[in-house]
């Protein structure tokens, strides 16, 4: 079983890139995947791989193409830097996993409607600020968000 599936991640659009940081003793994958939102997989070696979601973590712009990324040890700080859809280039910069807390909540899914999230067990009664109720996840291929409180 690969990296995406072992982390439960979304499947790639683009072609991914790859790096390793020594600090950590980790190894990222970051790739273009569903919606335009870049993600990253990351495990140490003998751990289950992990994944978040780029675009929504750092509250950044949607990507067009295939993004270029790389770890700095020191500070154990990670970049990616990417082609928007407004032609600009963003970067999305964050140290160690901030993500990853023991408190989490999860079943967060993303509505297309809206492009926001939503608390995925209430989509039947959810109320989409675009109308009517949230859009399924099944139908939009939502990954499975956990949100640390």
């Amino acid at each position: 079983m690969g990296p995406t599936a072992a982390a439960g991640a979304p499947q790639a659009v683009g072609d991914p890139i790859a790096f390793y940081t020594a600090g950590t003793n980790t190894k990222h994958v970051v790739y273009l995947g569903p919606f335009s939102h870049l993600y990253e997989i990351s495990w140490a070696p003998g751990l289950t791989p992990m994944f978040v979601d780029l675009t929504l973590a750092g509250l950044a712009p949607r990507a067009v193409d295939r993004p270029a990324a790389f770890g700095i040890d020191g500070p154990h700080s990670r970049y990616v830097v990417y082609r928007g859809f407004d032609d600009q280039v963003h970067e999305i910069t964050w140290t160690e996993q901030p993500w990853r807390t023991a408190a989490r909540i999860g079943e967060w899914r993303w509505c297309i409607a809206c492009q926001g999230l939503f608390y995925g067990p209430n989509v039947t009664t959810s109320r989409c600020p675009a109308g009517g109720t949230h859009t399924r996840p099944e139908t939009t291929g939502s990954a499975n968000y956990g949100l640390p409180y």
